[in-house]
């Protein structure tokens, strides 16, 4: 997944949360994106700033697909039920989540199981109120 959101949004903060959730790290800060494959900047691999505790060097993964693009904000409303949106990036799902609300690791990890096809999202990010796939079919035209 990718992380998105201005300064301060809490980014670095629920990327740390995800680390400590047995997710894999690719990069903090700045991530290089080739179609649907993200990759750390070479300079910054495997660091990551832990606010009050300064950077911190850490395992990470040399690249990850992207299938799902999270957009942080503080006081941002949230949708209950939100209607269908896709990256334009990258095709995955995009999200809007408060980085700092105590539920932000459940609903990403929740959203993941939905792509993989784990879990059923019946209605919200795909939209209306029938399951549907996670993803565009490739053969779609947008």
């Amino acid at each position: 997944m990718l992380l998105t959101g201005a300064s301060g949004s809490g980014k670095s903060s629920l990327l740390l949360r995800l680390v400590e959730s047995s997710f894999a790290l690719v990069g903090d800060d700045q991530i290089v994106l080739q179609q649907t494959i993200a990759r750390p900047a070479p300079a910054l691999a495997g660091l990551i700033e832990v606010r009050g505790l300064g950077i911190v060097q850490m395992p990470y993964l040399p690249e990850a697909a992207i299938v799902l693009r999270v957009e942080l904000g503080q006081n941002t409303p949230i949708q209950r039920l939100p209607e269908k949106t896709i990256d334009p990036l990258t095709g995955g799902w995009c999200l809007t989540l408060d980085a700092f609300h105590a539920d932000a690791v459940a609903v990403i990890r929740t959203a993941l199981r939905c792509i993989r096809g784990d879990l059923t999202l019946l209605c919200g990010v795909n939209g209306g109120m029938a399951s549907a796939n996670p993803l565009p079919k490739k053969h779609e035209e947008s």
